[in-house]
Parts: C-alpha cells; sequence; structure tokens
C-alpha cells in the first residue's frame, strides 16, 4: 500500500500515484506512536514528526519561483512603467506568496 502525507505544505514530495491512500495528520499522529525506527546505532526510537525550519523569507521566494525565475522577476522590474499589467500580475503573485508563507509558518 502507498501512503500519500498530508500536511500544510503546498507542494508533494512524490507523484500521486494509482492506488494511492490519504491519511491526515491526526490519524499521521496516531501511526506514528506506535511506529518504531531503528536508528543507525541499533537503538530503537519513536517516531516523531519532521520539523521544517524555512524562514519566511526562504519560503516566500521559493513560492514565487514556482511561477517567476530570477531572470523573469528582474524584468518585470525594470519595465513596471511600460507594462503596468503584467507588473500588477507580479506584484499580486507575490502578495499571494507572503500571504501563504505568513499563513504556513504560523505568524
Amino acid at each position: 500500500m502507498k501512503v500519500k502525507i498530508l500536511d500544510n505544505l503546498n507542494y508533494q514530495t512524490f507523484p500521486i500515484v494509482d492506488g494511492m491512500v490519504e491519511i491526515d495528520e491526526n490519524t499521521l499522529h496516531q501511526i506514528g506512536i506506535t511506529l518504531q525506527f531503528k536508528g543507525t546505532d541499533g537503538r530503537v526510537e519513536t517516531y516523531e514528526k519532521p520539523k521544517f525550519t524555512a524562514n519566511y523569507d526562504e519560503l516566500v521566494n521559493s513560492k514565487i519561483r514556482t511561477k517567476y525565475t530570477l531572470s523573469q522577476e528582474l524584468a518585470i522590474l525594470r519595465q513596471k512603467e511600460e507594462k503596468i499589467d503584467e507588473y500588477k500580475a507580479y506584484y499580486d503573485y507575490c502578495e499571494a506568496c507572503k500571504a501563504e508563507a505568513k499563513t504556513e509558518i504560523g505568524g
């Protein structure tokens, strides 16, 4: 059985395949209580949910990069007076990325 782990992230770490089962955070936690993993030194350790350490700026940047490369961003900023509609779309997208990042980090 393949399991898709749902979290508050906007990306997936592996592609969805036929027959995959989705589980929510509470179910994952319950599974994790009983799961144990053998450490590299032979010790058995209880499952702990991984912690993500991306800060706000890194998260915003990674979100913006899903749509715009750095070169595209610089081009839009250079031409913001000439291509007002394109700049507005870029600006709105960046603001949405900032709002999502703030929510994900919990601030």
